[in-house]
């Protein structure tokens, strides 16, 4: 179910790409499913290179690949600070979990 998942997602994106609907693509914990094996880096990395010179795209997640990292132009960690879990929040649906 994941798999199909990721792959409907990653589908979703290159629609995105060939229609040149949007000029900004935020592809969410992308880094994660493809450390996870959920999505192929290498279809990733194609991605990337084929987009129209004016589409922006932010890979977010943790464990950036290293062909990922090779093809970014930039690359960004979020180091924390303070977390309302740590005062006991609990995850909340849609945003942590």
């Amino acid at each position: 179910e994941d798999l199909l998942e990721a792959r409907k997602a990653l589908d979703t994106a290159k629609e995105a790409i060939a229609s040149q609907s949007c000029d900004l693509l935020i592809l969410d914990e992308i880094n994660g499913a493809i450390d996870y094996g959920l999505v192929d880096v290498d279809e990733v990395i194609s991605m990337i290179k084929s987009r129209p010179s004016n589409l922006e795209m932010v890979l977010t997640g943790r464990n950036v690949h290293e062909k990922i990292a090779a093809t970014a132009d930039l690359i960004s960690e979020i180091c924390e600070r303070k977390h309302y879990h740590h005062q006991g929040v609990a995850a909340r649906k849609g945003i942590e979990c």
